[in-house]
């Protein structure tokens, strides 16, 4: 067993030690590589009962990786955490509003905000924008619940940029814009899109993507 695990190991180790983080992407292929051939070996030295069992259990983890675990993976990578539940403290911010009202900590108590941070430089930030209105359009009716679409502004754009690209859209969800990159450094955001939601204006308790949301909302309205 030893030496059938030896030559995969000897190929990816060093790959994974010497340079982990262009790497950690691949790291469930490489894993799935060790587990079939130590898997095959099991299975050709042991009895028929234990071979079914080998054989079903990496089918049924093939299965939940290709429908969940590579998304968590891709979602630890990404925010740090693997379902996007977080207990972090609100750090205190100002943003402005499309009508250059100074918006802070003190305007989310008592609600639900959901911060989705984009810059005009994310082209996946564009191709998720009907996803943010579809579920700032459901929670419309809920007072309790408000959605936000923040502005990052990058070195290349010029004055009002992000403004008048999120307006020529046609979007109807409300925005919000930074004065430069200090607030998404203040909010930990890393990536763009990052999707945040805040709770009662001091505490951070998602952050991953827009499709991940739901489970929050429906804890904080007791759905």
């Amino acid at each position: 067993m030893f030496l059938i695990l030896l030559p995969p190991a000897v190929l990816y180790l060093p790959l994974h030690l010497t340079s982990f983080e262009s790497t950690q992407l691949s790291v469930p292929s490489s894993a799935a590589h060790l587990i079939g051939i130590g898997s095959g070996a099991l299975v050709n030295v042991s009895g028929k009962s234990i071979k079914i069992g080998l054989v079903t259990s990496v089918l049924l983890l093939c299965i939940w990786t290709t429908l969940k675990g590579y998304d968590l993976w891709l979602n630890k990578l990404s925010f740090g955490t693997y379902t996007g539940s977080v207990s972090e403290q609100l750090p205190q911010f100002s943003l402005s509003d499309s009508e250059g009202n100074v918006i802070t900590n003190s305007s989310f108590t008592e609600k639900l905000v959901v911060l989705d941070f984009w810059t005009t430089s994310c082209g996946i930030c564009f191709k998720k924008f009907p996803v943010l209105q579809e579920k700032a359009k459901t929670y419309r009716n809920h007072p309790k619940v408000e959605f936000y679409a923040v502005n990052i502004p990058v070195p290349r754009d010029t004055l009002g940029q992000g403004q008048r690209t999120i307006e020529n859209l046609g979007y109807s969800f409300p925005n919000l814009f930074a004065n430069g990159e200090d607030v998404a450094k203040a909010f930990g955001v890393r990536f763009y899109p990052t999707v945040l939601i805040l709770k009662n204006g001091n505490e951070i308790v998602y952050r991953g993507s827009i499709e991940g949301i739901e489970d929050e909302i429906a804890n904080y309205l007791d759905l």
